[in-house]
Order: C-alpha cells, then sequence, then structure tokens
C-alpha cells in the first residue's frame, strides 16, 4: 500500500521524508496528527511545554534553536499565493502576487535571507511587502507593526472616496476622516464635503505618519 502523503503548500510528501526534513520521528508526526487532531504543520512545530519557566524570546523556541515562527509565516505566504482555498487567496494569489521561486520549495532559503538581511522579529511585528502590488520577494519585504501596514494599506473595494482612511458613513450622511494609531482606528472628522475630509486624512498623515517613515 502506498504510504499516505501531506501537503505543506503546494509540496506533497509522505510524513517519513517530512520526518528527516525536520528531524522528527514520523511515527511521532503520526501520533500527533491522528491522535492529537493536528496539522502537519502543528505536529511539526509542536513543542511540548517545558518545566520552569519557558525560554522564548520573539517567538523562537528553544528545541534545537529553530525558528518555528519563520516556518508557519512560510507557509502562510505560500497559502495567500499559491492555495485558492484559502482565505487571503483573493487578496495574493487572485491578484498576481507570488512568491520567489527559491523561496517556495526551499524554506531553508527563506529562513537564511530573513535572518540575514531583516533579522529576528521584532516584538508586536509582522512581514510586510513594501510595495503592495509587488511580491514576497528580496527587497520588497520587511519587519512593519501595524502602524506602518496602515500607512501602506491597499483601499478598500468598498472605498468611495479613493482615498485610504476617508469613507461615506450612510447613517450619519457624512465623509469621515479616521487614521490608524498604534493599530487602532481613531476618527478623525465627520464632514458634508468629501474634500474637507481629505484633506484632515492627509493632515493627519503629515503629524502622525511622516516622522514614522523618516525615522
Amino acid at each position: 500500500m502506498k504510504a499516505k502523503e501531506y501537503y505543506i503548500g503546494s509540496v506533497c510528501k509522505t510524513l517519513g521524508v517530512w520526518g528527516k526534513l525536520f528531524e522528527i520521528e514520523p511515527r511521532l508526526l503520526r501520533y500527533r496528527i491522528n491522535k492529537k487532531g493536528m496539522s502537519l504543520i502543528e505536529a511539526i512545530c509542536y513543542v511540548s511545554p517545558p518545566k520552569g519557566k519557558p525560554n522564548f524570546k520573539h517567538g523562537r523556541t528553544s528545541k534545537k534553536g529553530r525558528p518555528y515562527y519563520l516556518y508557519k509565516l512560510w507557509d502562510e505566504m505560500k497559502q495567500r499565493c499559491f492555495n485558492p482555498n484559502s482565505i487571503s487567496y483573493k487578496n495574493y494569489g487572485a491578484r498576481g502576487i507570488t512568491m520567489y521561486q527559491p523561496w517556495v520549495d526551499n524554506y531553508q532559503s527563506f529562513e537564511n535571507y530573513i535572518l540575514g538581511n531583516l533579522g529576528e522579529r521584532p516584538e508586536e511585528h509582522s512581514i510586510d511587502r513594501i510595495d503592495t502590488d509587488g511580491n514576497y520577494e528580496p527587497g520588497n519585504i520587511r519587519w512593519a507593526n501595524n502602524t506602518i501596514q496602515a500607512i501602506t494599506r491597499r483601499k478598500s473595494k468598498r472605498n468611495k472616496s479613493g482615498v485610504v482612511g476617508v469613507s461615506w458613513n450612510r447613517h450619519r450622511n457624512k465623509w469621515l476622516a479616521h487614521i490608524s494609531i498604534k493599530g487602532k482606528s481613531k476618527c478623525i472628522g465627520a464632514f458634508h464635503n468629501k474634500e474637507d475630509a481629505i484633506k484632515t486624512r492627509l493632515r493627519a498623515e503629515e503629524k502622525y505618519y511622516k516622522p514614522l517613515l523618516s525615522s
């Protein structure tokens, strides 16, 4: 009987092969998947709760020093770009956004680039594409906090103003200007005139965002 194969992104291998790649006993992976109900990613990344105080640093586990959070990030990027069943695919793969080919089937290449060029993930940061219409590739990714990502966020398809942070509120019958600061959306004005809302938003960007982008 042919051994069952398991997918990670677009790559399909048996547990024996995945076990060799990540230095984990295949029987242990099988136990975690079949008995514990874990996904393959969870089974690979699982670390038994340590006795005493955990030794974590920016998401890095102490087991063999492997930065598991990077592996999860790598797989999530692939899902967004290549898996039509992913909830995020419509905003990435469906828009033609892809992933640097040498990273697609080679996690180690991705990890080497991140640690060698961007370093460990700072607290409260996640991976961000500098050009939001560009790919996940060298030179176009960085660690960014929620505020920086809010600055570069694309307009929603429902946006009728043509400007990020300005929207029509039909209940108040006014244009609202809002801005995201430290991950929280702040209303900075309600206007009958769209141009006034846009001016207010642009002034707020100068006040809150320009110092961040120039630092």
